[in-house]
């Protein structure tokens, strides 16, 4: 990253996940696919309380850390659909 996360940036993100986690919580097919999904992925169920427990222990320096591992520039990769002019202002996507 070229700059540390904004801590009022951080916290938005986090309000945003945790609100939109609540939401879906109110449909019965997404609490379903919820419970399903983590029983498949991960053996267990986490309670919401306890993601929302794990969003809110998350740091920056965690953020930055993970972005550091998985946006590595020379393994980045851009899609296009559709006709396309010059290929130079795409390549400035993929920079980091």
């Amino acid at each position: 990253l070229k700059e540390p996360i904004p801590e009022s940036e951080l916290s938005k993100a986090k309000e945003l996940t945790k609100g939109r986690l609540l939401l879906r919580m109110e449909d019965t097919r997404s609490v379903v696919s919820w419970m399903g999904g983590q029983e498949i992925l991960t053996g267990r169920i986490l309670t919401v309380d306890q993601v929302v427990s794990i969003i809110d222990a998350i740091t920056a320096d965690e953020l930055e850390q993970l972005a550091r591992e998985l946006l590595v520039g020379d393994q980045l990769r851009l899609a296009v659909v559709g006709p396309v002019a010059k290929d130079e202002p795409l390549e400035e996507l993929l920079k980091l």
